[in-house]
């Protein structure tokens, strides 16, 4: 059951001690969140938002765990069963999944969109946008910068590349921009045509020089 005792100067939700607001914005519900922070912080879910400084704002964690080891971090997002569980120092990091992000630390400005573990080993890069469930999952991500990885089970090709763009995982074969009639087909591109038998395969005139 609830029990009546609100912590560090914030004040209890009538009568609940897992329900308290401050003065200054911070909003906690859940058994132990928000640590007695009473700065600009949401925290929704049991023991989200354990670890934060007393002055540390901006933070919302909606789940279980989530954002359960920031302490100095500010304005990161985490919205999850242990989303963003392991984040200490890292700012400004977006990280929506079950279990997503699971590794970051102290990472900045990352965009983590994908359940099952996505971007699991990602620890300290920072500025990479991974969208998709599994998306950059194992030790592909662990200090990768400036990357973006779309799609399910997506990885780059090292875990320590710099401004790479991934699209989909080794299983998709096919690319297509339709509107400007641009298709790749097991490894055959084609320019206005969906189905390219060879190497490249152009259905129009082309105009090539010299430079």
């Amino acid at each position: 059951g609830w029990e009546a005792a609100a912590a560090g100067g914030a004040t209890d939700i009538n009568g609940l001690s897992d329900a308290a607001t401050s003065g200054n914005n911070a909003l906690y519900l859940g058994n132990d969140a928000g640590n007695g922070n009473t700065a600009a912080n949401t925290g929704v879910g049991q023991l989200c938002l354990t670890a934060l400084d007393g002055t540390v704002y901006g933070n919302v964690a909606v789940g279980q765990k989530a954002g359960q080891k920031i302490t100095s971090g500010l304005k990161n997002t985490c919205l999850g069963w242990k989303a963003g569980d392991e984040i200490t120092t890292g700012p400004d990091n977006i990280i929506i999944g079950a279990t997503a992000a699971g590794s970051l630390t102290t990472g900045n400005d990352n965009i983590v969109i994908g359940s099952d573990s996505a971007a699991e080993s990602l620890s300290t890069g920072d500025n990479n946008t991974i969208i998709g469930a599994r998306a950059g999952t194992g030790s592909t991500v662990a200090t990768n910068s400036q990357c973006l990885i779309l799609g399910h089970n997506a990885s780059p090709s090292s875990n320590s590349v710099v401004r790479e763009i991934t699209l989909g995982s080794t299983n998709i074969t096919s690319f297509r921009i339709p509107g400007v009639g641009f298709y790749n087909l097991n490894g055959n591109v084609g320019i206005g045509t969906a189905a390219p038998a060879v190497p490249l395969d152009v259905v129009g005139n082309i105009r090539s020089s010299t430079g």
